[in-house]
């Protein structure tokens, strides 16, 4: 994280949501795989951890800066690497999947994707995903920056944001909206931004050591909506991901002293690993899956090869791709914002 201090929580918890990303993507529904896990929605919980974590940190760096300038930060720090993966996955997903006779709805969910718009799957006409399926988190956080920009206008962070948040949330459970972008717009999800805009509240104006039982707690509610889904796991989870957070900074003074430079320096590269894991993964278990025979030794063998893959990737893409283009545009000298 920019600021005076690097919060080793946030870093270790950013590295696991995003490996656990990685975990339910590499583990999901192939003919040929052996998946003792298909039941386990892990990559949503990583998200959810990953949007409290956003509230918190646009909480701490953002709140003081002039609206103009944060949005121009969000934008660098979100948006080139984000086009890169999304035009490569385009190309790829437009020769694979012989497009051309829909050239020019494949085009338009092309120009929807870079520009955060929701939008129905193409491959996929159930699903609000945009071309480069992790991206579909994006469109939520590209808004929340947006009502957080009108927040800094305004001056008024806390209110604006829990203000439009819950009226928006409130319309979604009340009126029967249809389309992709009301429909997103009006999610439930935006509250877990709320919830880290307020844990980023407490960290500043708490003391919150003595909440550190809330990282166990989190994590078995997590681990419980996992394992049992259905109807209580949306419950489960929108209790469980910000007491992690919470519980995780409560805990700030053991965890630094553990530094881990191997979950810091993949905390530094969860963007990177979450969005370029999803270009190489699928092409990569054809090949690896098909290699060895139906079982327990084929899935162990291909999720540690996933993780240890799309970490590598992701590391090298920070460091070569990312960095130097945020530096670049943010102006020499000064360092990248951090999501």
């Amino acid at each position: 994280m920019t600021g005076s201090r690097t919060i080793v929580s946030i870093q270790y918890l950013r590295a696991l949501a995003a490996l656990t990303v990685v975990l339910h993507h590499a583990r999901n529904p192939d003919p040929g795989l052996f998946d003792p896990l298909s039941g386990f929605n892990i990559g949503v919980a990583g998200v959810y951890v990953f949007f409290v974590i956003s509230g918190f940190i646009m909480y701490r760096v953002g709140r003081t800066e002039r609206p103009g300038r944060f949005l121009y930060r969000r934008i660098v720090r979100v948006v080139p690497l984000y086009w890169i993966c999304t035009t490569i996955a385009a190309v790829l997903l437009y020769k694979v999947q012989h497009w051309a006779p829909r050239a020019h709805e494949f085009f338009m969910s092309y120009v929807y994707s870079l520009f955060f718009i929701p939008h129905y799957s193409l491959k996929w006409p159930d699903e609000l995903w945009p071309i480069l399926i992790p991206g579909w988190t994006l469109n939520y956080e590209m808004f929340f920056y947006a009502i957080f920009a009108v927040s800094l206008a305004v001056g008024a962070v806390l209110l604006v944001n829990s203000v439009v948040i819950l009226a928006l949330v409130a319309v979604g459970a009340l009126v029967a909206v249809s389309g992709p972008v009301l429909l997103t717009y009006t999610d439930y999800i935006l509250l877990y931004f709320l919830m880290g805009l307020f844990i980023g509240w407490m960290y500043d104006t708490r003391d919150l050591t003595r909440w550190g039982f809330c990282l166990p707690l989190g994590a078995a509610l997590i681990l419980l909506a996992i394992a049992f889904g259905g109807r209580a796991e949306d419950l489960l989870l929108f209790l469980g991901a910000p007491l992690v957070v919470l519980g995780g900074l409560a805990n700030e003074p053991v965890l630094a002293r553990w530094n881990c430079r191997l979950l810091h320096r993949l905390g530094d590269a969860s963007y990177s690993i979450y969005l370029t894991h999803a270009l190489f993964i699928f092409v990569l278990r054809a090949v690896f899956v098909h290699h060895m025979p139906y079982g327990w030794l084929q899935f162990t063998s291909w999720i540690a090869t996933a993780l240890i893959s799309a970490s590598l990737v992701g590391l090298l893409v920070h460091h070569w791709v990312e960095v130097p283009l945020t530096r670049a545009l943010s102006g020499r000298g000064k360092r990248a914002a951090v999501v």
